[in-house]
């Protein structure tokens, strides 16, 4: 009944024609790693490893993994779609990704998204739109972008794009319409729905070499879909078919086109398809359609073939586009990118191995193929039985499978075992689990085998395990179970002529027979205890019987079991013999004796992959095929195995015993679980190069490492690990592991992978394929160089040179070279100072006591140095007492001279500095004692608050108090507390800048209650957070204080640096501040910003002890006004009565003009009534004002302080020395800064002269006349008269007369001077550009050695060399000789001449022309006339 429910099933599946070959592809989905289900492009990089473009990032696929690349770092926040690709382009380094937000770059040297530059952006190109279509060409210079509105053409520079015009707008309107493009050396061809295009790219503009219209070419009125080039093939899909065009010389060739219709190829083929497909290296297409992908052989012979892959459920129009992209890799492997299915991917090499498999059994109905015999006939028709019911008929030369149905009627379970075929190639012999049975191949008749003796019947009528005819015509039969039979003519009256089993004599070693070799006179029989050999007279009858059997006795050369499966002969003698559990025996029989035999055996430690083999046959070289788990080939000659399995195109690795059969012309045929597979022996060869070795990760301490990415402070990668040939690590990083992987995505038994680490272990450790991770824990510190190789035949051959990789291992500090060299020295050194010390402690001790002699003195010169220091300033402090009762006596006479209170308010100044450092020098010495009393703080602030007001708002600076509560009352030191209020605020107001704003408030609270409001902060003393506090908070908008400084600014005579000023005073306010805040216990708290403001918080802890012993009137605080005016104040406050009148009432023409730059009122006040008699006076309060007023009134000298605000003397004597306009006026510094180091920076900033404080004011004026007077002296020495044009101009001939003589006699000396002809060329080419740049007035020393090339201390050091004067007075010389030419040659008048000359006022050009030619510019004009 099973029988004929198969034979029923079959029939009815047997029309069913189409294949699907939906088994034979690979799949990668979300649950092996792919990021999304939707795969839309794929691309193989340079190395052969594969890039998968999907919804959810780009990935790489080794073999083993995927590997997932974001393009947002962790962390990001804001998103947009540059995950969702959509295509991608494969240059040398670089993968180019379109993606929805538009185009990225991938760089694959350090597996990382990089930024990418546009070049030229003439044309507004939009790279952030959606890009469903990319390529590039071979070479990697240009890659395509398609949009959904245009194709965009870019060359491709390293890391930057340029996008490339079209030849005309038509032609670049034409590209929108692009689908396709291939590559034909330096032609592309481009299809759009209609028109092949033939394009080329030169001089960097795109142009249309030419068009060809589908319809005329094809002759079909088809659109065209997509298009592939190979092998000067370009192949054109449309919706019914492909055409192929040859396509040379850069044309196509319209007469050798052919074409091929699918649906007349495959009915199941639907007559209009559309979908992307590729052409392999043979020319077989692969075509996406709506249900998958099918695969036309030989598309354009006259036979063509299709085999459907993929296909979806029959009719599934839902389906329609599913397959994304197709790609043939270096490896010729199939890759199809799906949406929802994720990729699938197959290899297209030729098989070795053809096979009967279990999807050709599906196809014809029968769910299972597990092959339990075969057999086969002389013209090669192979038949087989599966599943032990199904007799089955193969043509291997039409590869028709056919099920041949078998009348077996009885009810009775009935097992199909094997199969013989008769000699006369008509009938077949089939045994089974009870019976012989008959198949006639003509008449399709089967009979069962009936023995004419009754009493033969019941022998034949058990398990049959095995089947063999000789040369006479007469069957051996091998039975499970009851030995052997041997049958005289089998097909006509069958007899039993010959019985053996254990117990007949002779008698076999075992009942349960595996495998038959029947030869002339010999029949050997494998059983399941050992080998039996009949030997056979002239008329067949038995002449001898031998055993052979396993012998411990010699187990060198005895049979490795006695279970035995299958046997193959080589000749009368020797035989191959496969065993179940004892490997592979080679036999060689010596003598009819038991035993008499040698046998080698060939196990797994011989390279066999199991030790069971179940098929063996020798093919004509001699080598042994064996079946097991896999395909062995034993090489005899070479003593070589090679190993084949399913991912060498065999039907599985499992082999049912003995079911093998060798075809007349040589095939071998093996069966095994899941089908049949055939070959040709010699046909078999072994190529190693079909994978590619590649490193592919390394982890350090479990983590992987990321190229370009810092571990521990160093990075470990720069570039991914495969091109990377040295790795340092640090002490901590020595656990690691590398991975590898063979390129090529068939992971087979043949790949082996071996490593070693030289220096480490020098013996190669040997890895199966499906691991491909080496792992190090603790490596000794120590350099390394590791190689990898890999084996694509089990490890009989290697590739070399493989993969190297040095690995250094750095010691820790402590451990290192020169850390071991210290310890050594340190070793002899600490020997020898215990030595030295022990020598030295005797000399220790007799100095013990000089030594405390010596402390004691040194404390007693300490004491008389502070005693000295305090009556030092006691005896200041008398002298100045004296000078200051008789100035008050001299300021109160009738008519005081005001110099009188300038003297006393020095005075005054001076013994209140002395007090305040006796103060701090006690509260150092801790001999100052607090003057404590009950004070309404609160009060005192208001009142020095108001006091001081006048001082901001005289500055400019808007200043606010606030306050919570109307009276805080605290016991405290009202003088120190007075002083401390008022160095805050004076300190606040000096240190901001005009327009600032300034911040007071007080209250009453906690610690909790302050807090600081700049980040930068410094805290000096602490209170109890507990305690009540009156906190004062003074914040400004000054210079601020920067992170550096801010620790410092309580030390004596620090000053805080501006951006372009520094603020000056004796240094001494915020020390005093801090010594009043700790004396009271309190704290102090100051935080800062630079440039933005300062914020001093002052918190003193609130103490009433004497409240109840002070009246009310005690508490009232001094009168403020003569309070401030008693103490010392580094802020000179700016008030009405003060302000110095800086400008003179009236200037006398006749007298030159003196600047002084002075930030001292008193100073300039001084220095302006003792020079005012001599000199037109101007003054100005700093630098950056004196260099404005220098520009504007052009003085003939000028006197500077160093010292000042906003910009210093020295800043504003470079400016000035370095302007040609005023680089000849005189300048006198004069500083209280008398040291060597700052006279010399005075002078190289340019300064006539520098004369310290306190000077002489005969000294200083001596000094202005010489300089005025060396100033005119040189004016005159170098005056020089321009040549006049006019010749008959002679009014003042003598004064050009002179002129040119002077000018001769100066042309004479500097031709002596100027010795070589460097020089003069540099004479020349300085006049030149003088002469070019005359009317700038900025023209600079800076400008003239950049046009030049020059230094600028080579440029100074030549010129003196050339001309022995000043660059400046050089420049000016030039000037004014070109205004006296102009005056004379032109038509300009006085004010365009000076413009044209580089002057900018004209009170300034008239005095130095006077200065040189003793007459103004007009007189100098009316005179040349």
């Amino acid at each position: 009944m099973r029988t004929l429910l198969s034979m029923l099933l079959c029939l009815l599946l047997s029309s069913l024609t189409s294949l699907s070959g939906n088994e034979t592809f690979k799949q990668l989905t979300i649950n092996n790693g792919l990021a999304h289900t939707d795969a839309n492009c794929i691309v193989q990089d340079s190395t052969g490893l594969i890039w998968i473009g999907t919804y959810s990032g780009l990935q790489n696929y080794d073999g083993y993994s995927l590997q997932t690349y974001d393009y947002y770092p962790t962390g990001h926040t804001i998103f947009q779609s540059h995950n969702r690709i959509a295509s991608i382009a494969c240059t040398k380094e670089k993968l180019w990704i379109g993606t929805e937000s538009g185009l990225t770059c991938f760089d694959l040297d350090t597996r990382r998204y990089v930024p990418y530059y546009i070049k030229d952006r003439e044309e507004k190109y939009d790279f952030t739109t959606f890009i469903p279509k990319l390529f590039a060409d071979p070479a990697g210079c240009h890659l395509w972008l398609k949009t959904t509105t245009e194709m965009i053409v870019v060359q491709i520079s390293n890391d930057t794009i340029q996008p490339l015009k079209w030849s005309s707008e038509e032609e670049r309107i034409l590209s929108k319409s692009f689908n396709h493009l291939q590559f034909q050396k330096e032609i592309i061809w481009a299809t759009t729905n209609r028109y092949i295009v033939k394009l080329g790219i030169h001089e960097g503009k795109i142009s249309v070499l030419n068009t060809y219209e589908s319809k005329e070419l094809l002759q079909q009125n088809e659109k065209i879909q997509s298009s592939y080039l190979i092998n000067n093939f370009l192949y054109i899909r449309t919706q019914k078919g492909c055409y192929r065009i040859s396509v040379t010389g850069g044309e196509l060739h319209k007469s050798a086109i052919l074409y091929t219709d699918f649906h007349k190829i495959h009915p199941q083929i639907p007559l209009h398809t559309r979908g992307c497909f590729i052409v392999s290296k043979e020319g077989t297409l692969w075509c996406a359609y709506s249900e998958g992908i099918f695969e036309v052989r030989y598309p354009f012979s006259e036979k063509p073939f299709i085999q459907i892959y993929l296909r979806n459920s029959h009719g599934d129009k839902q389906s329609a586009q599913k397959v994304k992209n197709l790609q043939i890799d270096q490896y010729n492997n199939l890759w199809v990118a799906t949406n929802s299915k994720g990729v699938f991917y197959r290899t297209l090499s030729k098989s070795l191995f053809r096979n009967i498999s279990e999807r050709d059994f599906k196809e014809i109905g029968l769910l299972k193929n597990e092959i339990m015999a075969v057999t086969g006939q002389k013209d090669g028709t192979i038949w087989m039985i599966a599943e032990y019911a199904n007799l089955f008929c193969y043509n291997p030369q039409t590869e028709q499978l056919s099920f041949v149905p078998l009348p077996i009627k009885n009810n009775q379970a009935i097992y199909l075992q094997d199969l013989e075929m008769s000699h006369n190639n008509r009938h077949l012999y089939i045994g089974s689990s009870h019976r012989i049975y008959i198949y006639d191949t003509y008449t399709k008749k089967m009979e069962r085998m009936t023995p004419i003796q009754k009493s033969d019947i019941k022998m034949i009528n058990t398990s049959i395990s095995e089947l063999k005819e000789d040369e006479t015509g007469r069957l051996w039969i091998g039975t499970w179970g009851n030995g052997i039979l041997c049958i005289d003519n089998p097909l006509t009256s069958p007899t039993i002529t010959i019985r053996l089993d254990t117990r007949t004599d002779p008698c076999i070693l075992s009942n349960q027979i595996t495998d038959l070799f029947v030869s002339d006179k010999s029949v050997l029989l494998c059983t399941t205890n050992g080998l039996n050999r009949l030997q056979l007279t002239d008329k067949g009858k038995i002449k001898t019987l031998s055993s052979y059997q396993t012998n411990e006795k010699r187990a060198h050369t005895s049979i490795s079991t006695n279970y035995l499966a299958c046997i193959d002969f080589v000749n009368d003698s020797t035989y191959w013999i496969g065993t179940i559990g004892g490997g592979l025996n080679k036999i060689v029989l010596h003598s009819e004796y038991d035993n008499d035999y040698t046998a080698t055996c060939y196990t797994t430690q011989d390279g066999l992959p199991n030790n069971d083999c179940e098929i063996v046959l020798v093919d004509n070289p001699g080598c042994v095929w064996v079946g097991g788990n896999g395909l062995i080939q034993l090489n005899t000659s070479e003593n070589k195995i090679h190993t084949y399995d399913s991912a060498d195109g065999l039907q599985n690795n499992a082999y049912k015993t003995n079911v093998s059969y060798k075809s007349q012309d040589g095939r071998f045929y093996m069966g095994g679980l899941y089908g049949l597979s055939y070959f040709y022996p010699e046909h078999i060869t072994h190529n190693t190069n079909l994978h590619t070795l590649v490193l592919t990760n390394l982890s350090i301490n479990n983590q992987k490492i990321a190229p370009g990415t810092n571990y521990d402070g160093h990075i470990i990668l720069k570039k991914i690990l495969d091109k990377t040939s040295k790795v340092t690590l640090t002490h901590l990083q020595n656990n690691l592991s590398i991975s590898f992987a063979a390129l090529g995505y068939e992971l087979s038994e043949q790949i082996m992978y071996r490593y070693r680490l030289k220096g480490f272990q020098n013996n190669w450790q040997t890895l199966h394929c499906t691991n491909n991770e080496i792992f190090f824990s603790n490596l000794p510190y120590n350099s390394y160089k590791l190689e990898v190789q890999l084996s694509t035949d089990r490890g009989y051959t290697w590739q070399t040179p493989g993969k190297q990789l040095e690995i250094v291992v750095f010691p820790p500090w402590y451990l290192s070279g020169w850390a071991k060299t210290l310890y050594v020295v340190s070793s002899i050194l600490i020997v020898s100072i215990a030595f030295w010390q022990y020598n030295k402690e005797q000399k220790l001790k007799k100095e013990n006591e000089i030594q405390k002699m010596q402390i004691k003195q040194d404390e007693d010169m300490y004491q008389a140095k502070m005693q000295f220091f305090m009556n030092a300033s006691h005896e200041l402090k008398t002298p100045l007492t004296l000078i200051s009762l008789i100035t008050e006596k001299l300021a109160n006479e009738n008519n005081p001279d005001k110099g009188y209170n300038t003297i006393l308010y020095n005075v005054n100044r001076m013994l209140t500095l002395i007090s305040e450092l006796v103060d701090i020098r006690k509260q150092d010495l801790g001999i100052k004692v607090l003057s404590l009393s009950h004070l309404n703080i609160s009060q005192i602030v208001r009142q020095i608050f108001e006091e001081i007001k006048i001082w901001a708002e005289n500055k400019q600076i808007d200043i606010i108090y606030d306050t919570e509560i109307s009276d805080i009352e605290m016991d405290a030191d009202k003088e120190r507390i007075g002083k401390m209020i008022l160095n805050l605020f004076s300190n606040a107001i000096k240190y901001t800048n005009k327009g600032g704003q300034i911040e007071i408030s007080l209250k009453r609270g906690t610690q909790k209650d302050i807090h600081p409001c700049y980040e930068t902060t410094h805290i000096e003393g602490a209170v109890s957070p507990e305690i009540p506090i009156c906190i004062l908070t003074v914040k400004d908008t000054g210079i601020g204080i920067s992170s550096e400084s801010i620790h410092l600014i309580y030390e004596r005579f620090f000053q805080v640096k501006g951006t372009s000023s520094t603020h000056l005073g004796a240094g001494i306010g915020l020390a005093i501040v801090k010594s009043v805040v700790l004396m009271h216990k309190g704290m102090i708290i100051v935080s800062s910003e630079r440039m933005k403001g300062t914020e001093f918080i002052i918190a003193l802890p609130i103490h009433e002890e004497l409240k109840e012993t002070q009246n009310s009137e005690e508490k009232q605080i001094l009168d403020v006004t003569n309070f401030i005016t008693e103490q010392y104040n580094e802020f000179h406050p700016i008030t009405n009565n003060n302000k110095t009148i800086t400008e003179p009432t009236a200037e006398n023409p006749e007298l030159p003009i003196l600047l002084i730059v002075e930030d001292n009122p008193e100073l300039q006040t001084i220095l302006k009534e003792q020079l005012s008699s001599s000199y037109n006076i101007h003054i100005a309060d700093n630098g950056h004002s004196g260099l404005e007023k220098c520009m504007s009134i052009f003085p003939d000298i000028i006197i500077s302080d160093v010292m000042m605000p906003k910009m210093d003397g020295i800043e504003m004597c470079r400016r000035i020395k370095n302007n040609f306009s005023v680089a000849y006026i005189p300048l006198i510094l004069l500083t209280a800064k008398n040291a060597v180091e700052s006279q010399i920076e005075g002078y190289e900033s340019g300064a006539d002269l520098y004369i310290p404080k306190p000077f002489s004011m005969k000294l200083l004026k001596i000094n202005l006349d010489r300089l005025l007077a060396q100033r005119k002296q040189w004016f005159k020495n170098n005056t020089q008269t321009t040549i006049l044009t006019n010749p008959n101009n002679h009014t003042d001939g003598e004064v050009r007369q002179k002129a040119e003589n002077d000018c001769n006699r100066k042309k004479e000396v500097q031709d002596e001077i100027i010795g070589t002809e460097e020089q003069r060329k540099m004479t020349e080419r300085l006049k030149t550009i003088i002469e070019e740049n005359i009317d700038d007035p900025d023209l600079s020393p800076g400008q003239l050695c950049s046009i030049l090339g020059v230094s600028r201390s080579k440029f100074y050091r030549d010129f003196k060399l050339i001309d022995g004067q000043q660059l400046s007075d050089y420049i000016r010389n030039i000037r004014l000789e070109k205004a006296a030419y102009l005056l004379v040659n032109s038509n300009l008048n006085i004010q365009e001449i000076m413009n044209k000359v580089g002057f900018i006022n004209n009170s300034h050009f008239t005095k130095i022309f006077k200065l040189k030619y003793e007459m103004t510019p007009s007189e100098y004009k009316r005179n040349a006339r």
